[in-house]
């Protein structure tokens, strides 16, 4: 879709000849101008979104001509400052990268730990013998 185009991809090496497939392309940050990792981390955010949504051109498969990339706006604070601020970015997205697949974990084992007490493999003991309390609703509020 329109809102899908211009998803960044970051490659943090030099690829001398690096050729892309179809509906791919190579955009470099002007030496001593952009930082690559913030310009990526730019690139995804929802004004710079919207920017490229805006752009696209298609009916089934969308696109962006090169004239409508340079058309698109991009605020750059001193290299310096970019550099800082893509550090943070990365380090954070990294630790939720982390929390997801301790969340998909978590998940796993709670699905294993419900099919083996609902299949009555397992039992539990005495200590969960009564149900806890109900929670307070107020009247006229729903569950």
């Amino acid at each position: 879709t329109a809102d899908e185009i211009a998803e960044p991809a970051l490659v943090a090496e030099d690829i001398p000849n690096l050729v892309c497939g179809y509906h791919l392309g190579v955009a470099r940050p002007r030496e001593g101008v952009g930082h690559g990792p913030f310009i990526a981390q730019a690139m995804r955010h929802h004004a710079m979104r919207r920017q490229f949504s805006r752009l696209a051109n298609g009916v089934v498969r969308f696109g962006l001509t090169l004239d409508a990339m340079e058309q698109a706006e991009i605020l750059l604070p001193p290299l310096p400052i970019q550099q800082r601020i893509a550090a943070v970015l990365d380090a954070e997205d990294i630790a939720i990268e982390g929390l997801a697949k301790q969340a998909e974990t978590l998940r796993t084992q709670k699905r294993g730990l419900m099919q083996k007490l609902l299949g009555g493999e397992w039992q539990l003991n005495s200590t969960f013998d009564r149900m806890p309390p109900a929670p307070f609703i107020p009247a006229g509020a729903s569950a």
